[in-house]
């Protein structure tokens, strides 16, 4: 194993789906941008321009950077969240010659959280403080959206996890001191399939962090939880 040191400044960085690049963002004269490095090297990337400095929301705004690898297209999706101001996602391609910029999805109102693409990469999810909704790839469409009932009492914790047979959320009650829930929608419609109570045995639980794999982590209650195989099984693609 080699070790190599990391020099870059940096806000967010992940790989994307080939294993091979290497992306990170910054914010550069106050404006966020991206840059490509070959994941081996750590190095820019031969004979292609690796940078896009234009900026991926508004001018001058700095915020989250978060990243949403395309799980087949060497293509991310980088989101700047600030705050009450909104998020702005965009989708960067790493094309023949250097980053091409593709569609780019905005919430001026509320942030959202970019929780992924479905496997067949023909769409993808935000989880918003009160909604999810469902966009087309590559047009960047909404193509459906599940409104929490009962505004004011329920909220989202900001997280997501994507699988072929299902979206999960967490949703927290605010009238109830502790108590989250796991919600299941739809793939497709994003309509409620179910929801579970998660055991949590302290009401100090502030968040809950969805993982790749079906993992549900509570950190503050120091408990870990799998998803049912049935929601992560596999199926064919998707015609979403």
């Amino acid at each position: 194993m080699t070790a190599r040191t990391w020099t870059r400044p940096t806000q967010a960085l992940a790989f994307d789906s080939t294993g091979l690049g290497l992306w990170t963002s910054d914010v550069v004269a106050g404006r966020a941008s991206v840059q490509l490095v070959d994941a081996r090297t750590l190095s820019d990337v031969a004979g292609m321009d690796t940078s896009l400095d234009a900026p991926l929301g508004e001018d001058d705004v700095d915020g989250l950077h978060e990243w949403m690898p395309h799980p087949v297209l060497p293509v991310m999706g980088v989101a700047l969240s600030c705050g009450q101001d909104g998020t702005w996602l965009t989708f960067v391609e790493r094309g023949a010659s250097g980053l091409v910029r593709g569609a780019e999805v905005a919430s001026v109102d509320a942030p959202f959280y970019p929780a992924g693409f479905f496997p067949d990469g023909a769409s993808f999810i935000g989880v918003g403080g009160t909604w999810v909704r469902r966009w087309t790839y590559p047009e960047g469409m909404l193509a459906a959206e599940f409104m929490l009932p009962e505004l004011g009492t329920l909220a989202t914790g900001y997280t997501g996890l994507v699988t072929s047979h299902a979206v999960l959320v967490a949703v927290e009650d605010l009238l109830a001191v502790g108590e989250w829930y796991l919600l299941q929608l739809d793939p497709t419609t994003l309509r409620p399939v179910c929801a579970w109570e998660l055991p949590l045995s302290t009401e100090v639980v502030t968040s809950l962090h969805l993982l790749p794999g079906g993992f549900i982590l509570a950190p503050e209650d120091g408990q870990l939880w799998r998803l049912p195989a049935e929601v992560l099984a596999p199926e064919p693609t998707s015609t979403r």
